[in-house]
């Protein structure tokens, strides 16, 4: 009898590999993992590349921190270039359009997520500064009671008294500003009645003139007429005794 073979187990179906998304509000010095320090190399292990120059790591490029643990904290063009995921720079010039095209993509990518978190950025900021000042007013009794506040206390209220002052000097200020602009408020008024006062006056002259105008117009029409009946009749006896 044929010996039967085991059937073979179906292949595992390959898992969706998951996109991996780009936070841009993650510090990008957290992702960095702390590089080992390399032992100085020798004389004898310092070969010479294909240019004839002396060969150099990788890992010796980019910027390090005095203890030797990965790139410099204060370096901001290496979190710019890491933030920024430009890409390696193309190898030839025909690849250069292609490059400066995802580099201008890129930025206005970046000019959008750099708006929003200036917007949070100053929201926060003012949250922050409320914050303060509702804990300030709560632990301000507390620290009332501490001898050790005392002093930043009497410094508080010296700069509280200079506020009131200050406060109450701007206070009479709009008090006075708030006077004049009454009285100016009521000079306008009164200056609008006069005004409205002098229209009226106006309309019920130009009425006048246009009806003194209407009686000597009817009045030179008379005249006319007049004038032309006189000459009739003074033709008429000249007419008879011809």
């Amino acid at each position: 009898m044929p010996v039967r073979r085991a059937a073979k187990p179906a292949p595992a179906k390959k898992k969706p590999e998951q996109e991996v998304s780009l936070e841009l509000a993650i510090d990008p010095r957290t992702l960095i993992q702390p590089i080992e320090p390399e032992p100085p190399p020798s004389v004898a292990s310092r070969g010479a590349g294909p240019s004839g120059a002396p060969s150099m790591p990788v890992a010796a490029l980019a910027p390090r921190s005095p203890g030797g643990m990965g790139p410099a904290v204060h370096d901001l063009a290496f979190d710019a270039r890491l933030l920024a995921e430009y890409g390696d720079p193309p190898g030839h010039w025909m690849m250069s359009p292609l490059y400066a095209w995802r580099v201008i993509k890129r930025q206005r990518e970046l000019r959008l997520v750099l708006l929003g978190r200036r917007e949070e950025a100053a929201r926060t900021l003012t949250e922050l500064e409320d914050a303060l000042v509702a804990f300030a007013e709560r632990a301000r009794p507390t620290a009332e009671r501490q001898s050790a506040y005392a002093p930043l206390l009497d410094e508080v209220k010296r700069a509280e008294e200079a506020l009131r002052s200050r406060d109450r000097v701007l206070a009479a200020d709009q008090d006075a500003q708030s006077g004049r602009l009454a009285s100016v408020d009521a000079q306008l008024t009164k200056l609008e009645a006069d005004l409205a006062k002098a229209q009226a006056e106006e309309r019920a002259l130009l009425t006048e003139i246009a009806s003194a105008q209407g009686a000597l117009s009817r009045a030179e029409g008379k005249v006319r007429r007049a004038d032309t009946e006189l000459r009739a009749a003074q033709r008429g006896p000249e007419r008879t005794s011809g």
